[in-house]
């Protein structure tokens, strides 16, 4: 019996008391998606774009919708971009991988010098995270229990 087809999961999630129907629901989905392998699916859409800075332009232009029709797009493109001209409209991909739909999105933001700092403290961080993690890890194969450790932290 095969259990990925529409018509068996919606037969076994009916069955199901509602509480637990969400779990179920996505495990079949990843039954499913074992059941397609790692085929990857496309579908067209079109891209509405504006831009940052709508009173003279100079900002970046990132994606604003992303819509299943053109008409749907040329509307949402009325009167949003820059000055309150009509905002471009492309076309593009959208594809499925991992049971998730992927699609471009907006422009990707590089680092200010605050945030490289603040990078590097975190980094710092996670590294003395780990380091001490490893070192109770290696007392505790010595043979130190836990209100030892508790007695040298104090």
């Amino acid at each position: 019996m095969d259990l990925t087809t529409k018509e068996a999961i919606k037969a076994i999630v009916d069955t199901l008391p509602l509480a637990n129907r969400p779990a179920v629901e996505q495990l079949v989905k990843q039954l499913q998606h074992k059941a397609e392998g790692d085929t990857v699916q496309e579908k067209q859409i079109y891209v509405v774009w504006t831009n940052t800075d709508l009173t003279e332009g100079r900002g970046h232009e990132y994606i604003q919708h992303h819509c299943e029709k053109e008409s749907t797009a040329r509307r949402l493109a009325k009167k949003n971009y820059v000055m309150g001209t009509d905002g471009r409209v492309t076309k593009e991909k959208m594809f499925y991988v991992n049971g998730r739909w992927y699609a471009p999105g907006p422009f990707v933001c590089g680092p200010s010098k605050e945030d490289d700092i603040e990078e590097r403290r975190l980094e710092a961080e996670r590294k003395a995270a780990e380091r001490k993690a490893a070192a109770l890890a290696k007392a505790k194969e010595l043979g130190l229990t836990d209100a030892d450790l508790a007695a040298l932290a104090a």
